[in-house]
């Protein structure tokens, strides 16, 4: 972001902003990734800022530019254990920022967290950054731990594996090593890991060869190690490796389980299923035809079911409606028999597949249950529910009708339901008004509160506050007697809109059953860093009935909430009220 563009955001004079603001606004610049020397540069002198917040870069420091960084630790003050140092070297190690690795090594006095550093030089190894990782070698004492050779191994980095094998002691982990390596791929480690490395390895690496379909690796072990396998012919046939699985048949004696043929059938691997049922006996379970038929396999649908006894189960059918597998649904229906379950229709409706529902109503005797209108009435699915309510002759319920006020897209749904069901008078509750409150729907509001008399409870009003709906908060208190609770104090808060706060504060809480505490008020919105409405209690609403102890209250109790999202403009306004309450006492 260049500076040409930012000053033009910025007032000319610095100190309208507080200094707190300042430091963390350019401390805030410093750890976004388009950040620039250059700009930081002039940041800083517009600012005037001499230092930034260290404690928050200690915590937020994800990622900083290499020239920004170590501008930063260039003014860090060097405290004997000063914690962004080390945050520092660990950014510098996992970026390869090799000369701020030099810098900060060089910085006389500087203690850096032990554990940290070894986490440090883990990172360099695993992301290769050979120069570094020589550097703390020869340069620090911290030292690394297993995880070094372990994550370079995995990451594909021999020079480092080399290096740390000949150079360190810690050595690696024998459980992940070989299996990091192997699982990524990495022939050269693992021979030179076969050649070099004395560890006991487990059989997991040719497993997670098999997985990844690394054939060269899996033949390497095979042919060099004696750990074995587990689920290797299970996994390379889930993942489509046909070579893998080819190989594996004819060289290793684990086998599979059913597992295999499952899984691929899943995966929709047919070459493979067919191998497997030619040349291996595990077989299979009813899991590969409900699965291949869920996933739209009609190949290997039909191939099992000619070829294979285990059959299927009534999920093969729910699961096709639910995906939309019409051609897998007319298959099943004409050549198995487990059949379906009312979740097929039920599904089908919920993902909008109206040719499924059709066929499905049309040809199979399952039906739906009593909730199929739910979903599609939560979707604005006009066309859906047309077709259950007019054809299906579906029932609605009180929970259709609250599902309906969900809709984005439109409130055709919940018309259409209110004109087919509105004498229907078992299924409108308060509920129904609620739902419409909360979702800001003031035209069905207004409908309701006119021409039905369930009525509402006080969630309508609760809800439409906690959502912003400042039009449905005034037609409920204007019109309707529900009224609210003492709740709407946190939603308002949590909200910070000022119109909502003042309107409650003059036309609802102002109420003899609503006995509420200012101050408790006021902390609300302080500690969620509501300037606006501060500011308004503070010089009218409350200005002649909050006292010195409860404004010193607030500030403590802000203070000890506040996280590294500080609201300093709220704070310094708070003491600044402060000061005038205390300055008007001391002229009294």
């Amino acid at each position: 972001m260049p500076w040409n563009y930012i000053k033009h955001y910025l007032p000319k004079d610095c100190n309208q902003i507080l200094l707190k603001r300042r430091k963390r606004v350019i401390t805030e610049y410093c750890l976004h990734r388009n950040a620039t020397l250059d700009t930081l540069e002039r940041l800083v002198e517009w600012c005037q800022v001499v230092g930034f917040d260290w404690k928050y870069l200690e915590c937020n420091s994800i990622y900083i530019n290499q020239d920004v960084l170590e501008y930063i630790v260039k003014r860090c003050p060097v405290d004997q254990d000063h914690p962004f140092l080390t945050e520092a070297m660990g950014q510098a190690c996992r970026y390869g920022y090799f000369s701020t690795v030099k810098l900060i090594d060089s910085i006389k006095g500087v203690q850096l967290d032990l554990e940290a550093m070894k986490t440090a030089m883990d990172n360099a190894c695993s992301n290769g950054f050979i120069d570094i990782v020589k550097y703390l070698h020869k340069h620090r004492t911290e030292g690394c731990t297993t995880y070094a050779m372990d994550n370079a191994a995995r990451d594909g980095h021999l020079n480092i594996v080399k290096f740390l094998h000949l150079n360190r002691t810690e050595g690696c982990s024998k459980d992940n090593i070989l299996y990091n390596a192997a699982s990524n791929g990495h022939l050269d480690i693992v021979k030179f890991l076969y050649k070099h490395r004395t560890e006991e390895y487990s059989c997991y690496a040719l497993d997670q060869a098999s997985r990844r379909g690394f054939i060269d690796v899996v033949k390497y072990l095979h042919f060099n190690r004696t750990e074995g396998a587990t689920h290797a012919l299970d996994w390379a046939a889930e993942c489509g490796h046909t070579d893998v699985v080819n190989f594996l048949h004819e060289h290793r004696t684990e086998g599979a389980t059913t597992n295999a043929i499952d899984h691929a059938s899943r995966e929709g691997f047919i070459d493979i299923v067919k191998y497997l049922h030619e040349h291996r006996s595990e077989g299979a379970s009813t899991d590969a035809m409900d699965w291949a038929a869920g996933n739209g396999h009609i190949e290997i649908v039909k191939f099992l079911s000619e070829h294979r006894t285990e059959g299927a189960t009534t999920r093969a059918m729910d699961w096709a409606a639910e995906c939309g597998r019409l051609e897998v649904i007319k298959f099943l229906h004409e050549h198995r028999t487990e059949g379906a379950t009312t979740e097929a229709m039920d599904m089908a409706a919920e993902n909008g597949h109206i040719e499924v529902v059709k066929f499905l109503f049309e040809n199979r005797s399952e039906g739906c249950s009593e909730s199929i209108m739910d979903s599609p009435a939560r979707n604005g699915d006009i066309e859906m529910l047309t077709y259950l309510v007019e054809t299906v002759k579906a029932e609605c319920r009180s929970y259709t009708l609250e599902e309906s006020l969900f809709s984005g897209k439109s409130l055709d749904t919940f018309y259409y339901l209110y004109d087919h069901f509105k004498e229907q008078s078992d299924i409108w509750t308060p509920e129904v008004m609620d739902r419409a409150a909360e979702f800001g729907h003031i035209e069905i509001v207004n409908l309701l509160s006119d021409h039905r008399t369930e009525g509402a409870t006080t969630d309508a009003m609760n809800s439409a506050v906690a959502n912003g709906h400042l039009e449905v908060v005034k037609f409920l208190h204007f019109n309707r007697s529900e009224g609210c609770t003492l709740r709407v104090i946190d939603y308002a808060s949590y909200l910070g809109s000022l119109e909502m706060i003042s309107f409650l504060v003059f036309n609802v809480l102002n109420k003899e059953e609503y006995e509420y505490d200012q101050e408790e008020l006021l902390l609300k919105v302080s500690d969620k860093g509501h300037y606006d409405i501060v500011k308004w209690m503070l010089e009218q609403q409350f200005r002649d009935t909050l006292g010195e102890e409860s404004i010193k209250r607030v500030i403590k109790e802000i203070k000890l909430h506040k996280r590294y999202g500080d609201h300093f403009e709220v704070r310094q306004l708070l003491k600044n009220h402060l000061k005038q309450i205390q300055d008007t006492n001391n002229q009294e």
